[in-house]
């Protein structure tokens, strides 16, 4: 057997035809750690991995966290319900016989003010009609690094607002693959606050990203990224959670930027909790094509982030309504449509993100959530805008 120094102990060489394997021959072919159990959760090797694959996401046994309220939409169990004219798998990415495709309109929160303040968001949301949100961060806080009295203190708010929770949009998947113990250890301890906190509010959902490359050779990009989002993905299926990777980044430096490396990697982790958030804005900022993304990933989407980009690469020139740049979002949506997509439609417009971190303004969010919604429906799609 070869090995290799790495910071992070002794690893296995990938072997150098992994790219030449099916899915299915590959998986557990990733680096994978000689001492596991010093390097924490998320490098644990998982020899019961491929037996809870063969079945749906379930609820954890940890009967003190709060599960999703079932009566949500994205929470629907699939199959018939005849009682509702809702589809029944709404936020699963999965088309329903005989179902209208149907769009849940929600909203990043934090975009309105530049000091992310979560009334003004809700409120936002409100103008629009729109009673879904997205949780990201409030008061200057992302919502992974609050304390556990001021993120009860944001659900809390939400709840009483009458909103419902599309997803949550998570800081994991940020670090380089080529991190340190120490680095991958913190990872861990984020891993399991994301997951608790996804719960605490109601929703399936959790954006990841897809990490970069860091040092790692360009041959093992795709396995090494199957084996830390399979080990995340494991998670979110104890918890009954369902993991979406967001696309961004250069192809070469992230699978989440490629749109081969992330099938790949979705197949060869082979797990219903691990999907894809879909982001033309962020495609086409990044040098992509998102029509490429979207054939090759259709049946994997389960949320779509919507802002447009003015040019392929021009990121920093800064974002626009959908419809305003190169995305095509009438064509995205309406393929979209046609697959049948069943799940969230989030705003975060990011049009002032390129001199405020994360910020559009009140008045251009409401534009960028009207011009969102006359897309969607011109698609095709059944709105969804209250979860009542």
């Amino acid at each position: 057997m070869n090995w290799v120094n790495h910071p992070e102990g002794l690893f296995r060489k990938t072997p150098p035809c992994w790219s030449s394997r099916s899915p299915e021959s590959t998986r557990g072919h990733g680096l994978e750690p000689e001492d596991p159990a010093r390097l924490g959760v998320l490098a644990r090797p998982r020899p019961d991995r491929q037996a809870r694959r063969s079945t749906s996401p379930k609820d954890s046994d940890d009967s003190s966290l709060p599960l999703p309220n079932p009566c949500h939409p994205l929470n629907s169990a699939p199959g018939p319900k005849p009682s509702s004219s809702r589809p029944a798998n709404i936020g699963e990415g999965t088309p329903s016989s005989g179902a209208p495709p149907a769009a849940v309109l929600s909203g990043v929160n934090d975009e309105p003010t530049a000091d992310w303040n979560l009334e003004a968001g809700l409120d936002a949301l409100d103008a629009l009609g729109w009673k879904h949100v997205a949780l990201r961060a409030a008061d200057r806080t992302h919502v992974d690094d609050m304390d556990d009295a001021a993120y009860a203190r944001v659900v809390e708010t939400v709840r009483r607002r009458g909103f419902a929770v599309t997803s949550y949009l998570s800081n994991l998947g940020k670090v380089p693959l080529d991190a340190d113990e120490a680095v991958w250890r913190n990872e861990a301890d984020r891993a399991r606050r994301v997951m608790d906190r996804t719960r605490q509010a109601g929703t399936r959902l959790v954006r990841v990203m897809g990490y970069r490359r860091g040092r790692i050779a360009g041959m093992d990009l795709i396995p090494e990224s199957a084996r830390r989002l399979g080990v995340l993905a494991d998670l979110a299926s104890e918890a009954g959670l369902v993991l979406v990777i967001e696309t961004i980044f250069h192809d070469w430096e992230s699978v989440s930027g490629s749109a081969h490396g992330l099938r790949r990697v979705i197949e060869s982790v082979g797990s219903p909790a691990l999907k894809v958030a879909f982001d033309p804005g962020n495609i086409v900022g990044w040098g992509g094509e998102p029509a490429t993304m979207l054939d090759a990933l259709a049946p994997h989407i389960a949320d779509v982030h919507v802002k447009d980009c003015p040019g392929y690469g021009r990121r920093q020139d800064g974002y626009g309504l959908a419809g305003d740049g190169v995305c095509d979002y009438p064509r995205l949506f309406a393929e979209l449509a046609a697959f049948g997509y069943q799940g969230p439609v989030t705003i975060e417009p990011h049009l002032r993100h390129h001199d405020a971190f994360h910020v559009s303004g009140v008045e251009p969010y409401l534009a960028a959530g009207r011009r969102t919604e006359e897309l969607v429906r011109a698609a095709g799609f059944q709105v969804i805008t209250s979860p009542t």
